[in-house]
């Protein structure tokens, strides 16, 4: 017979505990701390983080949302609540000040790297989150 394996979760006080290392007065940390606190409250996996584009976040009868697509290609929309788009919205801003001449394109990534290379943008999440 087949062991059911048993579910890990982080627990509130870890959770603060991991929002609280961004250093948010820096791009990669307000960066950081809009990809943490989106994974923390919507559940969503490293690599379906690490695909979003600009477009992906938008709304949805008056709520903002995030447009995923997961595990066997498989689309679901997520409702965001005001932290997490208040942190991605903030970044956003900061991220385009600096990117200004090259302008914001819907399809371009969430975060300033390519698809092939979020290894740097999660590797500091993969190192908190594994404790």
């Amino acid at each position: 017979m087949k062991q059911k394996r048993v579910s890990n979760f982080l627990t509130e006080d870890e959770i603060s505990a991991i929002l609280r290392v961004p250093d948010r007065r820096t791009l990669q940390g307000k960066r950081d701390y809009a990809i943490l606190l989106l994974m923390f409250s919507t559940g969503l996996r490293k690599a379906e983080v690490c695909n979003l584009s600009v477009a992906d976040v938008t709304t949805y009868r008056n709520q903002a949302v995030v447009d995923v697509i997961g595990k066997g290609e498989k689309h679901r929309r997520v409702a965001l609540n005001r932290d997490v788009m208040e942190a991605v919205l903030d970044y956003q801003k900061v991220m385009k000040q600096g990117f200004i001449a090259e302008g914001a394109e819907e399809n371009n990534p969430l975060t300033p790297f390519d698809k092939g290379d979020n290894t740097r943008a999660t590797s500091s999440i993969s190192a908190s989150t594994d404790t």
